[in-house]
């Protein structure tokens, strides 16, 4: 219950205190290479070429949300064990000699 009070208080905090008025500025080279893949919309943070519900249910909509949410997870994992490794490697280098 905490946890949920503190994301609702950390959006309300996010979205009217550390709001940024400012258009978004984005490299020319990044913006070449996205209206090489069509995405010419570069207004916010989240370009409606992308992310639209039209999109959600579309092939390229599948692959882009639900293989790369899966991959994302799948990446989020792998590098926690990986870091779980090096922790344990950097606590023996520091306490190896004990």
């Amino acid at each position: 219950m905490f946890f949920i009070g503190g994301l609702i208080i950390g959006a309300i905090i996010a979205s009217t205190l550390l709001k940024n008025p400012a258009p978004m500025q984005v490299a020319a080279p990044t913006m070449e290479v996205l209206q090489g893949y069509g995405i010419t919309e570069h207004q916010g943070l989240l370009p409606a070429q992308i992310f639209t519900w039209q999109n959600v249910f579309t092939l390229k909509g599948l692959i882009f949300f639900v293989i790369g949410g899966f991959l994302v997870g799948f990446g989020t994992r792998y590098a926690g064990v990986v870091l779980q490794v090096i922790r344990l490697r950097a606590w023996l280098c520091c306490n190896g000699h004990l």
